[in-house]
């Protein structure tokens, strides 16, 4: 007699737990990126001929354990993904489109948060970090270890915070329950509008917390422990994520590196000669 299959996964549970998506798509952009991309809505800028989203559509679609995505975002987002997913009118604001999101995906035990540019997200990275997030954690955020990033995006000037455990660039996704949201709502807003400014996030966890990020002590244990005293949950970052995670379009700079990067992959047009 066969052995039977072997069903552990990382949510602890007899089979396997879907993870919905809400897919963050309302994004702008102005000045030369907007021109040099051809669109102010920032899900819309091409990658290798085709809208960033509906690449990161496909990607959440072939990742294992993925079940319903819903896109937040304008009318032209919607038009662009057609039926590769659920659509979203979005609010005006990025937390008020997290919100809808969520209303819509009702029942969800916990909830993907990904952006919309995330130019080669990759699926396998996907669930790896989907399969090593801790089934007791309420937040779950991937981090990329700055050595990692460079090997793969040689050249790129990536924006990494350096703590007592080296230095490292977050995902630009998010394992999160929904209830936590609900009751941190505004404490989300805050850090989402300071996301570019290490020393203002900081600053929103507490001045200890800067003077420790300043003089190079902070470790990633007193971040998990601070942002869980502050929910009221269990946060935690899942280390040594893949980069594919943390490569996302904030300026026209990144659409012309990751442009000329996918010219380099293995099997692409310019890789055979072919430009």
């Amino acid at each position: 007699m066969s052995e039977p299959a072997d069903l552990t996964t990382w949510s602890g549970e007899s089979a396997p737990e879907t993870v919905d998506v809400v897919l963050l798509a309302g994004g702008r952009i102005s000045g030369f990126f907007a021109r040099a991309a051809g669109t102010r809505i920032k899900a819309l800028v091409p990658v290798d001929g085709e809208p960033v989203v509906r690449r990161v559509a496909r990607a959440l679609a072939a990742t294992e354990r993925i079940g319903r995505v819903v896109a937040v975002g304008p009318d032209e987002v919607r038009d662009a993904l057609g039926d590769l997913c659920l659509w979203q009118a979005e609010t005006g604001s990025a937390p008020g489109n997290l919100r809808a999101g969520l209303e819509r995906l009702t029942g969800a035990a916990r909830v993907l948060v990904c952006a919309s540019d995330v130019a080669v997200l990759d699926p396998g990275a996907l669930a790896d970090f989907l399969r090593r997030a801790p089934a007791e954690a309420d937040v779950c955020l991937p981090a990329v270890r700055k050595e990692a990033f460079v090997r793969t995006f040689p050249g790129d000037l990536g924006i990494y915070v350096r703590l007592a455990d080296g230095a490292f660039t977050a995902g630009s996704e998010c394992l999160i329950r929904p209830d936590v949201f609900a009751r941190n709502e505004e404490l989300f807003r805050r850090l989402f509008d300071r996301r570019k400014d290490q020393l203002a996030m900081a600053a929103t966890l507490g001045r200890r917390l800067v003077w420790r990020l300043v003089t190079g002590r902070l470790t990633v244990a007193e971040l998990e422990t601070r942002l869980s005293e502050l929910t009221g949950c269990r946060c935690r970052a899942v280390l040594d994520c893949r980069p594919e995670l943390a490569f996302d379009l904030d300026s026209v700079l990144d659409l012309r590196y990751i442009k000329g990067w996918l010219e380099r992959q293995p099997g692409s047009p310019a890789e055979n000669g072919h430009r």
